[in-house]
């Protein structure tokens, strides 16, 4: 059982901490110049790959070049090369942090995600100094995720009961169609935010606006491949989750 950290925004480890966010979804990239991604339309032909079968991939996909004998892998093997872990494995949640270490708080550590919209007024009233979540030790974490399941699969083809996992928030109902917003992080003190428009909308294209707003504007449009892992959310340090 391998254990690796994973960074989450502030919204996102409440929605993990509200039980509403079961799955992430993060870019495939190379893992490393041995497994490198190959455009199996530009280079099929020079790899040998006129017998790949389809049922895996179509001729624009990305493929891992296999370490053993440089053929590529067919789209279920990639499972196998995915490094945020198995089904088994464990994901310990990096967060925005404060180290409260012998300032009299009753607690080691403190988390900007748990402060709500005071995030900001808690920092200036007592004086925390709040540390990025790259920052953040292994023995600070609060959250460890255990996974489930790993697949792979292009960002357009969520599902709408995947893209809910993802951490939406519902907002209400418009002819029967349920809608659902993007979490928001804390504000400062007495920031005004006008409600997003749409304040609702259908799951996935609500999903879609999210990954555009963490990856930038069009992110979304390029459809990129995911890795998308489900995970049981475990409130406790990773240390200390037993097998």
């Amino acid at each position: 059982m391998m254990a690796r950290p994973i960074l989450f925004s502030g919204p996102m480890v409440r929605a993990l901490l509200d039980g509403r966010k079961t799955q992430t979804r993060r870019i495939v990239k190379p893992l490393s110049k041995r497994h490198p991604i190959v455009n199996l339309a530009e280079h099929g032909a020079d790899i040998g790959l006129r017998t790949y079968s389809g049922r895996f991939n179509d001729p624009d996909s990305w493929g891992f070049i296999a370490a053993e004998d440089g053929a590529d892998m067919v789209l279920a093997d990639w499972p196998e090369l995915c490094p945020y872990g198995k089904p088994g494995d464990l994901l310990w949640v990096r967060e925005t942090w404060a180290d409260l270490r012998g300032a009299g708080f009753g607690a080691p550590f403190g988390y900007a995600a748990s402060t709500d919209s005071r995030g900001n007024e808690v920092r200036i009233e007592y004086g925390i100094k709040w540390k990025p979540s790259i920052h953040m030790p292994r023995v600070a974490s609060r959250l460890t995720l255990r996974i489930t399941d790993v697949r792979v699969q292009r960002l357009q083809d969520i599902s709408e009961e995947d893209a809910i996992a993802e951490g939406l928030e519902r907002s209400g109902a418009l002819d029967g169609q349920e809608l659902y917003r993007i979490p928001r992080g804390p504000l400062p003190a007495g920031v005004r935010v006008e409600p997003f428009k749409p304040e609702g909308q259908p799951p996935i294209p609500m999903y879609l606006l999210l990954w555009d707003q963490i990856n930038g504007d069009g992110a979304a449009a390029g459809n990129p491949w995911v890795w998308a892992l489900t995970f049981d959310v475990l409130r406790e340090n990773v240390d200390k989750v037993k097998p």
